[in-house]
């Protein structure tokens, strides 16, 4: 077997506010090798400040007729309630380009432009091209996002050396929730596939780099931030902000940030970013470390500790990451994983944030399902245990949409929006099954 991405052995909550505790002007050059004749990103910003396109008119929102069905094979009953879910979706975003809510604009923003740029691609175009109904409000996000962007110092860590340019920098973001929302702006950043896309906002950090640039760069402080061999509990893992030369990790901001980085690195999206070495080898570290093993949650994942807050939603990062390691759904863990999720499949629970067992509830877990459905996705499975997971999902998802077309609001989505932003964002992602695609085997 040989993955796109191998590992020479084994040694995907969010709540934006604290994860599941139950249990300018002035910018930064950009870095050498920039293309010459890349393109330059269009839709900027007028003199309001109003985001207009590249030929200066102020967008149009485009009707529900324009939200044709891509050829994903999803059943029809589910792609109905998607497109009615899109719908929605494109009418919130605001002038400034941002899908923005009380709380994190930028990850709130990002799904969104992930879940367009899916959209595009299983449509067969790029979501760049004018032809493309939401062409404009993928490019007005990026812009948004673009704006967020910091260059920040970076070193040596005691894992190795995070910086693949040798250039002093990583890219992030300036907020609390920095490993979650970082990583949702990556994803959105590569799903495009366009990687020689230049920057075109003036006053980012980022302006006149391409895409690629930016990327690599974002990839670089993540390998910066991850937590390193040290006497402390977490090696291999992530939390909030950056972890200099220090140990922590929750498997809620990890799967948060491996994700992105298989996103950066998976050929499917054309970037086909540098991870250091040592990222994944601390990651296998990581993984060992959170997996329970024995008793009635056996096979799940834990938060801090295996032995806190293990559940379905953290157990779908842990496929997600063996996937990012290379490995398949047969091995042990994966193995061990799946049965959980088969165990507490069938038996609802109170909605709350990440914290369920299960995901099933009214309103179900959409977060939870989000999870698990990018870790079976990575794995390329298609039932547990004989159960048809995404037949589920799909049927909840449609029964529990609103008539405007969006979800009711979840347990983490109260702490963000209590308007259902992310709760629709997670709902169409999965009904999408937006994840990157399996592994490559040879």
């Amino acid at each position: 077997m040989k993955h796109w991405a191998s590992l020479a052995g084994l040694v995907v909550a969010m709540s934006l506010s604290p994860a599941c505790d139950c249990g300018g002007a002035g910018g930064v050059s950009p870095p050498d090798g920039a293309p010459g004749d890349a393109r330059r990103g269009d839709g900027g910003l007028g003199a309001d400040g109003a985001p207009v396109d590249a030929g200066g008119q102020a967008d149009v929102l485009p009707g529900s007729d324009a939200a044709t069905p891509p050829p994903s094979g999803i059943p029809p009953e589910c792609q109905d309630a998607a497109n009615r879910g899109l719908v929605w979706l494109v009418a919130q975003q605001k002038p400034d380009g941002s899908w923005t809510t009380q709380q994190n604009p930028i990850a709130t923003t990002g799904l969104a432009v992930l879940k367009l740029e899916t959209h595009a691609i299983d449509a067969g175009k790029s979501p760049f091209d004018a032809s493309y109904p939401y062409s404009q409000h993928i490019i007005r996000g990026l812009n948004y996002l673009f704006l967020q962007a910091k260059a920040k110092p970076i070193t040596a860590q005691a894992a190795g050396n995070p910086d693949t340019n040798a250039n002093g920098i990583g890219v992030t973001v300036d907020v609390g929730t920095q490993s979650y929302e970082a990583s949702i702006f990556l994803m959105a950043l590569v799903a495009g596939k366009e990687p020689t896309r230049v920057v075109n906002v003036p006053g980012s950090e980022v302006d006149g780099w391409t895409y690629l640039q930016v990327a690599q760069e974002m990839v670089d402080y993540f390998a910066f931030g991850q937590a390193d061999p040290g006497p402390g509990v977490g090696v291999g893992g992530w939390l909030y902000t950056a972890l200099d030369n220090a140990q922590g990790g929750d498997n809620s901001n990890t799967q948060y940030v491996t994700l992105a980085l298989e996103y950066a690195e998976h050929p499917f999206y054309n970037f086909k970013c540098t991870i250091p070495e040592f990222v994944k080898l601390q990651l296998a570290l990581w993984v060992d470390f959170i997996q329970v093993h024995g008793g009635e949650y056996d096979g799940a994942s834990g938060y801090n500790e295996p032995a806190t807050a293990a559940n379905a939603y953290k157990t779908g990062a842990l496929l997600q990451q063996l996937a990012f390691l290379g490995q398949t759904s047969a091995v042990p863990k994966a193995q061990s994983a799946l049965g959980y999720l088969n165990r507490f499949w069938p038996t609802p629970y109170p909605a709350t944030c990440g914290c369920a067992p299960s995901w099933r509830g009214n309103p179900a877990d959409y977060m939870a399902m989000w999870a698990i459905m990018k870790g079976l996705a990575a794995l390329d499975v298609s039932d547990i245990y004989g159960i048809d997971w995404y037949a589920d999902f799909c049927q909840v998802l449609i029964e529990q949409q609103l008539p405007d077309g969006s979800w009711p609001t979840m347990g983490c989505d109260t702490y963000v929006t209590a308007l259902g932003m992310l709760s629709t964002e997670w709902a169409l992602l999965v009904l999408e099954k937006v994840a990157p695609p399996p592994p490559i085997l040879e």
